[in-house]
C-alpha cells in the first residue's frame, strides 16, 4: 500500500506543493486508487497534478467525516468531472464512501463536535500505541503541537506534509 499526502497543514521542503488547514490523501492498495478526504479547497487537485497523479482514475472517494477541512474539496472535484464530461476527457466515476451522518451538523449547543482531544483520550492513545508496539507515527493535520509532543514519548514522530509518500508492505 502507498499513501501520498496531497493536502496537509504543512508541505515537504523543496517539493513546492500547496498546503492548507485541511487533509487529503491518495492511496494505492490492491490495484485500487482511493482519494481519502478532499481537503478544504481545490489544492488537492493542483497537488495531485504536480505529483503526476490522475484523479480521473479513482475507484473510490472516502470521506472520513463531515468537517469542512475534509469535505469542501468535493465541490471543485465535481466541477473537475463536469468539465471532463464537457471536454470529452475519459474518467472513471469513483464510488463515494462516507458514514450516513457525515454531512449532518457538526455543532451541538453552538460548540463544534470532535475538534479537540481530551487529556484522557490522549493518554489512552499513548497507552494503546505503547501496547501495540507502534514504532513510528506521522501525526498530521488536526494534531496540535502538545499532542505531537506527548505522542513522541511513545513512538518516533515522523515528518508529514503535502508530498510525503509512505510505503507499507
Amino acid at each position: 500500500m502507498q499513501i501520498i499526502v496531497l493536502v496537509d497543514n504543512n508541505t515537504i521542503i523543496d517539493r513546492y506543493l500547496l498546503g492548507e488547514p485541511g487533509v487529503s490523501f491518495f492511496v494505492r492498495a490492491d490495484g485500487k486508487s482511493i482519494l481519502f478526504d478532499a481537503g478544504y479547497s481545490d489544492i488537492f487537485i493542483t497537488n495531485a497534478r504536480k505529483l503526476g497523479i490522475s484523479l480521473y482514475d479513482l475507484d473510490y472517494t472516502v470521506i472520513s467525516h463531515g468537517h469542512i477541512d475534509h469535505t469542501w474539496g468535493l465541490e471543485p472535484m465535481i466541477r473537475m468531472y463536469s468539465e471532463a464530461m464537457i471536454e470529452k476527457i475519459g474518467f472513471r466515476k469513483p464510488v463515494l464512501i462516507a458514514h450516513p451522518q457525515a454531512f449532518e451538523s457538526k455543532y451541538k449547543d453552538n460548540e463544534v463536535i470532535g475538534s479537540v482531544i481530551s487529556e484522557k483520550a490522549l493518554e489512552l492513545t499513548k497507552k494503546y500505541f505503547k501496547q501495540a508496539g507502534v514504532k513510528k507515527i506521522h501525526a498530521c493535520h488536526c494534531t496540535d503541537l502538545k499532542s505531537k509532543l506527548a505522542l513522541s514519548e511513545v513512538a518516533e514522530l515522523g515528518e508529514v506534509g503535502a508530498g510525503l509518500v509512505l510505503e507499507f508492505k
